[in-house]
């Protein structure tokens, strides 16, 4: 009788490794798919770090927080009880890129025009791909004094030429990261 309890427990315990271990990877994997999906939604932010350090820290909190919830439920043998750094690790990644992804979707849907104008382009910058660099095509409008860069599709880069007037759209958000989309820009978008 002994014995079949114990054959119990045993398969009881490995069906809780397998699930925790796949719920882990999935939550790493969605971390950092959702990580590189926010920070392309970002990319003409007016203040695209903050932005991703003020909804990281928001992640990161949660995450540990999330993390020391969770810990009786994972740590079922004292090898995970010694290790649940790495479990932790994996986990604030997990909401780290979540939140991100999720705060880039709902600062996007909760913005509304402020305003949309033609602005002269003054400068245009293309920095080419390297083995470490991702391709970068920056045109440079002039806003109240203020040279500022936008992110484009390289097509689009290769038509406008400098002074060449642009259609910019500002759009303000209830959070106050406000950010601008070049209308005639057909660069896609990663909708995820």
């Amino acid at each position: 009788m002994n014995e079949k309890s114990n054959n119990l427990q045993t398969k009881s315990d490995t069906k809780k490794v397998v699930i925790i271990t796949i719920s882990i990877i999935l939550a790493v994997f969605t971390g950092i798919f959702g990580f590189v999906i926010g920070m392309a939604n970002i990319e003409n932010y007016k203040h695209p770090y903050l932005f991703g350090l003020v909804l990281g820290f928001i992640g990161l909190l949660i995450g540990l927080l999330t993390a020391k919830k969770i810990k009786r439920f994972i740590t079922i043998n004292h090898h995970i009880s010694n290790n649940y750094y790495i479990i932790t690790i994996y986990i604030v990644v997990g909401f780290i890129g979540s939140f991100i992804w999720i705060g880039s979707k709902i600062n996007k849907s909760t913005s509304s025009i402020d305003y949309c104008d033609r602005f002269i382009v003054v400068d245009k910058i293309r920095i080419e791909k390297r083995a470490k660099q991702p391709e970068s095509n920056k045109l440079y409008i002039k806003v109240l004094n203020e040279k500022i860069p936008l992110l484009c599709h390289p097509d689009y880069w290769d038509k406008i030429q400098i002074g060449q007037q642009i259609n910019v759209c500002l759009y303000k958000s209830i959070f106050g990261f406000n950010f601008m989309i070049l209308e005639d820009d057909k660069k896609k978008q990663v909708n995820f």
